[in-house]
């Protein structure tokens, strides 16, 4: 029984220091590798946002003013206005007066640094 967790105890060590040629180790692999899975979403959901956004300008002559009016003749869930870090996303008017949508991030914080956004043309 020692010797088996002594040997389960090695294993996890050794996933935690084992190194790339690149210096990750097998864990930061794998969180880098989430991360990119998650901008790649965030762009595919961006980009069906959009549509249905151009889709109900058509229909209404007007962008909505919260993405939920997109439900259920537009986007058909609620997850789908949501970014990958589970916060939704928000639709607002820059300087110029253009659709803005806007993702918290990946830190789940407005305002920051990550923050990602694209206008709605």
């Amino acid at each position: 029984m020692v010797i088996g967790l002594l040997v389960v105890v090695v294993i996890i060590g050794m996933i935690y220091t084992l190194r790339n040629n690149d210096g990750e180790t097998i864990v930061e692999q794998k969180r880098n590798l989430t991360n990119e899975a998650k901008i790649m979403l965030l762009q595919t959901r961006l980009v069906r946002i959009r549509e249905a956004l151009n889709t109900y300008f058509v229909d209404h002559g007007e962008y909505p003013e919260l993405l939920d009016l997109l439900i259920p003749d537009y986007i058909r869930h609620r997850q789908e206005i949501m970014d990958p870090w589970n916060m939704p996303f928000r639709l607002d008017r820059d300087d110029t007066l253009t659709m803005v949508l806007h993702s918290a991030g990946p830190d789940c914080q407005w305002k920051t640094k990550d923050d990602i956004w694209r206008k709605i043309e």
